[in-house]
């Protein structure tokens, strides 16, 4: 029986660098620039690409056709720029170019992710002729974003982590103009959680937030912003506001949403949502500014009882200390907090907001106390203010 045997090549021929080709996925061509003509590498074999075997003029065909990606086209137009003008680029012999893109693939109206490499040669300062190969880099390029989108987004609810919300939100504030946007931040806080975590268990109240994670995707747009940055704590940057009602609309949605009970065996909890709003450009143009405003009106809804909705007001420091029924221990922590890592920011803020000296050295001496653990502190005078320490609690 008679084998039929393969030659094995003994030089880099045709058949080898057909086989790599095939084998790594790799298309080559060569662009005449003199004449503007592509011509894929024969014998051209079928490949990923919706590429003729012959393109010509190629430079039009490539920039009009859909052979390349509406958003990746500039590249083309960069390149072309970088060899015909010699005033900015003046080569010597050859340049390398590298870069990735999308071209359409073969017989679909989809984008693959490609590596192009190409080495322009020159007569003088005159390109003559571009030899390159086209790297299909789809898989890799899926992964990557898979991973990215993994790193950006919150495990439990899907939604953006925190450092992910706040670089993005950050970055689509500073694309805004105060004269002509109208948008809105909220704080999400849910009310009830940790007694339900508590008495429910943990996987229980993973279910509960990823239930509230969902009802925030669907209430808001998917051109929101919509990230988890704490435990039970949400971030929504409600994007072109058109008119003040829709805001409105959208808050009591989400509060009329989650307002439920849980219930496990005969233990009943209750579980609603508070909300803090702040309005750009009227409370801030920055990330920092938006979230403080945001955070100091949703501490007002929890003083006024939770499962409500506040919009931030230049005056609500003070009208929390003085007109609230109840104060909450976590606004106590939260203007404690405050007070402690700057106080001096902390006072001539809380001037300014409360537009009472009096009130302002009450409320600052009450913290001063607590943050040193004394019993009492007062106030002897107020031109310069001094004051008298006694006794130490406890003491």
């Amino acid at each position: 029986m008679n084998t039929k045997s393969h030659p094995i090549p003994t030089t880099f021929d045709s058949d080898v660098f057909s086989a790599l080709e095939k084998f790594d996925r790799r298309v080559y061509f060569r662009w005449d620039l003199t004449t503007d003509v592509l011509e894929l590498h024969g014998p051209a074999h079928p490949n990923s690409y919706d590429i003729a075997p012959r393109i010509a003029p190629a430079s039009t065909i490539l920039w009009h056709s859909g052979l390349l990606h509406q958003e990746d086209a500039t590249i083309l137009r960069v390149y072309l720029n970088t060899i015909f003008c010699h005033h900015i680029h003046r080569p010597k012999g050859s340049c390398n170019h590298i870069c990735k893109l999308r071209l359409r693939g073969n017989g679909c109206h989809e984008y693959i992710w490609s590596e192009i490499h190409l080495i322009t040669y020159f007569d003088g300062f005159m390109p003559v002729v571009a030899y390159g190969n086209i790297r299909n880099i789809q898989a890799q390029k899926l992964w990557q974003q898979r991973i990215e989108r993994e790193a950006a987004h919150d495990q439990l609810t899907g939604l953006l982590n925190k450092d992910a919300t706040r670089l993005r939100i950050t970055k689509h504030l500073a694309s805004l103009s105060p004269d002509i946007d109208q948008e809105a931040l909220l704080i999400i806080d849910a009310d009830g959680f940790k007694e339900i975590n508590d008495n429910f268990g943990h996987l229980f109240g993973d279910a509960v937030l990823t239930d509230m994670g969902d009802a925030i995707m669907h209430n808001f747009r998917q051109s929101d912003i919509k990230g988890r940055i704490g435990g039970d704590e949400f971030l929504v940057l409600f994007r072109n506001i058109s008119d003040p009602e829709i805001l409105h609309d959208r808050c009591q949605s989400l509060i009329r949403q989650l307002e439920r009970r849980y219930k496990n065996g005969q233990q009943e909890l209750p579980f609603s949502i508070s909300i803090g709003v702040a309005q750009y450009p009227q409370h801030g143009t920055t990330y920092q500014e938006l979230f403080k405003h945001a955070d100091r009106a949703l501490y007002e809804s929890k003083n006024l009882g939770k499962n409500q909705y506040t919009i931030y007001r230049s005056s609500l420091l003070g009208q929390v200390s003085v007109t609230s029924h109840r104060t909450p221990k976590d606004f106590e922590d939260f203007q404690q907090k405050a007070f402690k890592d700057n106080m001096i920011e902390f006072i001539f803020k809380l001037l300014y907001e409360t537009n009472s000296p009096d009130a302002t050295i009450s409320i600052s001496l009450g913290m001063f106390g607590k943050l040193f653990n004394l019993d009492r502190v007062v106030s002897i005078s107020t031109i310069p203010t001094r004051i008298n320490i006694r006794q130490p609690m406890n003491g």
